[in-house]
């Protein structure tokens, strides 16, 4: 029996093909379970990261924070309808994996792997930057509570496929397989990453933002900021 046998086996995944309702305690554990059966080398401290020479074509896998939500019923809905798209398939809820068709020259198209994640982040598998555009445009009707373009947090990584056991060296991520679960596998620790991040830069600006109020409560007894300004700052986080 092969590896990918022995994963769908291990693992009880449900799709919106199925009339099986998953409720998000048993999501969660089911993709507690997955992380489990994707084990990761992690690099000895005692070893030197220049020292390890893999070869490996290597592509970029980008994370995108967009949005607050992302609907990902309608999406799940266009996709199936799109004909770009080869098919979708949603896990855990909260996750939809799609495999989307696009030009890699003018006479020449390839198949990519996308996870969309409801609370608003998107991973790119392989996809050039032009063709991440695409993706990113084709998303923004399916945004909920869409950040300003400056806002948009964007995490980058590569990935080659190798002989060797998977492993994540600096930003570049080895697989033994292009096997989609297994992206999802990190796709899912990816976009948990930069949806964190987004939330982190949105704490530090509202501390820039409020660093001074009681300097200046203790100078002159007031706060030069409206109770609307100052209830708007604690909506932000």
């Amino acid at each position: 029996m092969d590896d990918h046998k022995q994963f769908r086996q291990k693992i009880s995944l449900h799709n919106t093909t199925q009339d099986i309702p998953v409720g998000k305690k048993q999501a969660r554990i089911e993709l507690r379970a997955m992380k489990d059966a994707l084990p990761l080398n992690i690099l000895p401290e005692t070893q030197s990261k220049e020292s390890v020479k893999i070869e490996a074509d290597l592509k970029r896998v980008t994370a995108y924070c967009t949005a607050e939500r992302i609907n990902l019923k309608d999406l799940y809905k266009n996709i199936n309808q799109n004909e770009i798209f080869n098919k979708a398939t949603m896990y855990f809820g909260e996750c939809l994996y799609a495999s989307i068709r696009l030009p890699i020259s003018p006479n020449e198209e390839q198949s990519f792997d996308i996870f969309y994640y409801d609370y608003g982040v998107v991973v790119c598998w392989g996809l050039q930057q032009n063709n991440e555009t695409v993706v990113l445009n084709h998303l923004k009707k399916f945004e909920e509570n869409k950040y300003e373009v400056g806002k948009v947090e964007v995490e980058s990584f590569r990935y080659g496929i190798v002989r060797e056991n998977p492993m994540v060296l600096n930003d570049i991520i080895y697989l033994n397989t292009e096997d989609f679960f297994n992206k999802m596998v990190i796709s899912n620790a990816i976009a948990q990453s930069v949806k964190l991040d987004y939330f982190e830069n949105l704490v530090d600006m509202t501390v820039d933002t409020v660093k001074d109020l009681p300097e200046e409560v203790e100078n002159e007894g007031k706060v030069g900021k409206t109770r609307k300004d100052i209830l708007k700052l604690v909506g932000k986080l």
